[in-house]
């Protein structure tokens, strides 16, 4: 495959799979948040992600971030 090779393939693994899985399923989000509650995610603060993770306002900021309004 070669450095290049290898390179392309892991650019293209990263942003079409990896990046998008751990923003909408936290599927490589690590044990921390597994224990909290199973899985984060980047626009969802509720269950199972937990106040762990979204800790006071947050939650109303991660909502209105995922709407697309500034806060």
């Amino acid at each position: 495959m070669g450095a290049t090779g290898h390179g392309a393939y892991q650019l293209f693994g990263h942003l079409t799979i990896g990046w998008p899985t751990y923003l909408l399923f936290g599927l490589t989000s690590g044990p921390k948040w597994a224990e909290a509650g199973g899985m984060s995610n980047h626009f969802w603060p509720f269950r199972p992600c937990a106040a762990v993770m979204w800790p006071g306002k947050w939650a109303s900021k991660v909502l209105s971030s995922t709407a697309g309004v500034p806060y």
